[in-house]
């Protein structure tokens, strides 16, 4: 996938703005650079798990993206796939990768390597904590989701530590949440609004639970942890810091990323390994459960660094609310790239950007872009690398970015899906010069992006749109050819062209002979054949973008600039000619025939439509009565 003498690992990871997916990557992109490994992270974005449906169904996608047979390992993170639809169409896409080692962090799956943590014991300590060194017997769980394996496991551990201390299991004492803080506004309102008595600890399944918890407890003036203690678990970067800072259990994932790349080595080396390999956790005792007392100088850190997290991320929403600004206005490709050009400097530390769209972006698909549609072309419409611009480049999306965008060092790509819900434009690609993954400026950034092409693509779909309704207004709908109004709106341009361009006009009328014969005889629908064959014979004869109008019912009008008399008479004898040959291979009870007259002058400012149509109806109504003196009509 990369060519660059190395192997590569694709990681699928979403929301890696988040902190332990982040911790993860991290560990991944440090131990792949030590074994000399390209990793791309295939990074989705889900926006509040299933309820943006249309944007999250747009994310899924990211999994059609990459050539499997081109990656050399593979790295699973479920637990931070929000929608179901994810893990279970990844592992409809893997099924066949017989070959390729596959390594599932956080989650055990039987057709992988796993790197895990023991759910089913993590939480014994601090639960045990509670009950032996604090004396507590009212001990509330918040939960995970029932469908999450780690949650259910941490679940089932407060459990059993309650049972092996004879303390009464009360299934009001639990409550399901989300592992997102917003779920600690349900659960302190269940627990508190409760018949049973105040609880003495509230266990949580996760770190942002628990510091949801703790808010909304201060919320309604309980103290943590002098009234109510609280424990996490994951021990993310911001519970050390948190005020109170929270007692939790540390899952190490920065090494769990780095133990899943030295699982894809060892598959590679033939290195016999467990299939499964569980991290080592530890238990951290702080102030949230009233063991650790912080000292004033780091709450005093902490305040600090909350305050410029505050300012960073006021910065980023005015940055990213003024990109969503400039970009609303634009109208062209090169407009948005010159503006995404602008605003790259938001994503710290970045070493290279790619936005690769599909040749065919602006088309409206809905489906899987790779295999149902083969877009095979892609255009790298911005390629930034060590701050420079590089060129426009086509290439064929198997190789995923072009040649000038990959270095002879291990390579770590992070790539995400640019869409508008559930239509496809292509992807962008960065790279950092640190090991660093996206902050939270990044995919809000990448959304604006979409949300500009989409923009674009809209307005080309509307001018198309509206092309066609003014396109019917001046066509006739039975041959095709314009109208009058056609007429009157296009043949003035061709004699303004013509006395610009110091060149002939030419304007030919034609009429068909008989045509109330045809209808009284045959019916309308013969006549209305009659017609459109005259009108496809006058497009064939047409080589030289000719104005070709039917100007009545069996009226026909030709209109041509840099005419002379030779090409002249090639258009009448090719016109003629190709009645001749729809008479002769058509089975019709008549003969088509028709009178014309045409002329040639050279225009000036005073020379008027309706002058040269008449001269060209005279010659016509001239051919036409010979034709009756003859008996011919």
């Amino acid at each position: 996938m990369i060519k660059n003498g190395r192997k590569t690992i694709g990681a699928f990871i979403t929301n890696l703005d988040e902190d332990y997916p982040s911790l993860i990557s991290r560990g991944i992109v440090s131990m792949a650079k030590e074994l000399d490994y390209n990793v791309v992270f295939f990074s989705g974005y889900e926006i509040d798990g299933e309820k943006d449906n249309y944007n999250n169904k747009g994310e899924v996608e990211i999994i059609n993206l990459p050539n499997y047979s081109d990656l050399d390992g593979i790295i699973l993170v479920p637990a931070t796939y929000s929608l179901k639809e994810l893990e279970s169409k990844l592992k409809t896409k893997l099924s066949s990768e017989k070959k390729t080692p596959i390594i599932t962090i956080l989650r055990e799956k039987d057709e992988s390597y796993n790197v895990l943590i023991d759910n089913d014991i993590i939480l014994t300590e601090i639960v045990e904590h509670f009950i032996v060194v604090h004396k507590f017997n009212r001990i509330n769980f918040l939960s995970g989701p029932k469908h999450s394996t780690d949650s259910m496991g941490r679940l089932e551990t407060y459990r059993r530590v309650l049972k092996e201390h004879n303390i009464p299991i009360e299934e009001e004492r639990i409550h399901y949440g989300d592992f997102w803080a917003t779920s600690a506004y349900d659960a302190v309102e269940k627990f508190l609004s409760s018949k049973l008595e105040i609880p003495q600890a509230i266990v949580c399944a996760n770190d942002l639970m628990a510091m949801g918890v703790c808010n909304e407890l201060i919320k309604r003036g309980i103290r943590v942890p002098q009234d109510i203690a609280v424990s996490g678990c994951d021990n993310l970067p911001e519970v050390a810091s948190y005020f109170p800072s929270i007692t939790t259990a540390e899952i190490p994932f920065y090494d769990m990323g780095r133990t899943a790349v030295k699982t894809i080595d060892n598959a590679h080396k033939n290195i016999k390994q467990e299939t499964d390999k569980y991290e080592q956790f530890k238990t951290i005792y702080r102030e949230s459960c009233g063991c650790v007392k912080e000292p004033y100088d780091k709450n005093i850190q902490y305040r600090r660094s909350l305050a410029l997290e505050l300012e960073e991320l006021r910065a980023a929403t005015k940055t990213n609310a003024k990109m969503s600004t400039d970009l609303t206005g634009l109208m062209t490709l090169d407009d948005i790239t010159d503006k995404i050009y602008s605003s790259l400097h938001i994503n710290k530390c970045f070493k290279s950007f790619y936005l690769c769209l599909k040749e065919d972006w602006q088309q409206s698909y809905y489906s899987n872009w790779k295999t149902e549609h083969n877009y095979d072309k892609m255009v790298m419409y911005l390629g930034v690398k060590n701050k420079k611009r590089l060129a426009n480049i086509e290439f064929p999306q198997e190789i995923f970015l072009p040649e000038v965008a990959i270095d002879d060092e291990p390579q770590m790509f992070y790539v995400s899906l640019l869409h508008h819900q559930e239509k496809y434009f292509g992807y962008a690609a960065i790279s950092y010069n640190i090991n660093l993954t996206h902050t939270r400026v990044y995919q809000p950034w990448l959304i604006n992006i979409s949300n500009a092409l989409e923009n674009i693509r809209v307005s080309e779909e509307l001018n198309s749109a509206l092309f066609k309704l003014e396109d019917l207004y001046i066509r006739d709908p039975l041959t095709g050819l314009y109208n009058r109004r056609g007429l009157s709106i296009l043949a003035e341009k061709y004699l303004r062209q013509s006395l610009q361009d110091n060149c002939l006009v030419m304007v030919f009328t034609a009429d068909m002979d008989n045509l109330k014969k045809v209808n009284d005889q045959y019916g309308h629908i013969q006549g209305d054949i009659a017609i459109k064959a005259i009108a496809n014979s006058l497009q064939k004869a047409a080589d030289d973008d000719e104005l070709c109008i039917r100007s009545g019912g069996d009226e026909f009008i030709v209109v041509g600039i840099e005419y002379n008399e030779e090409k002249l008479e090639r258009f009448i004898n090719n016109f003629n000619n190709e009645i001749a040959k729809y008479n002769k291979r058509a089975n019709h009870p008549f003969v088509i025939s028709t009178s014309y007259g045409s002329v040639l002058i050279s225009p000036d400012e005073d020379t008027k439509l309706n002058e040269v149509l008449n001269v060209a109806d005279n010659k016509m109504y001239e051919q036409k009565k010979k034709k009756r003196a003859m008996k011919l009509i």
